[in-house]
């Protein structure tokens, strides 16, 4: 459970950060955490789940960023599917007329 809390609330809070202020906002479904926890070595060091998460979820990322001047931020939902982690993009809410 430590670890988890671990996992959570420092790695990917800190990737969710750096995407933030490239204008990607980016939540992490439950699923994602227990596969993560499945993948990866617990004695493994911190060092060595930064890379792991970077080199994880970095590829999924990166082609959501926005390019150009329109920074409209996206809404992004990291989750596991079928053993896949998968991003689902969150529509923004329409704005009412």
């Amino acid at each position: 459970a430590l670890q988890r809390h671990w996992v959570k609330e420092h790695l990917l809070a800190d990737l969710s950060a750096r995407y933030r202020k490239q204008g990607v906002q980016v939540s992490w479904d439950d699923s994602l955490i227990d596969y993560l926890l499945a993948q990866h070595a617990a004695r493994s060091s911190e060092r060595d789940w930064e890379r792991f998460i970077d080199e994880q979820l970095s590829p999924l990322l990166i082609p959501h960023l926005p390019r150009g001047v329109a920074m409209q931020i996206k809404t992004l939902n990291v989750k596991v599917e079928e053993g896949k982690v998968k991003v689902h993009i969150c529509e923004p809410p329409a704005k009412e007329a």
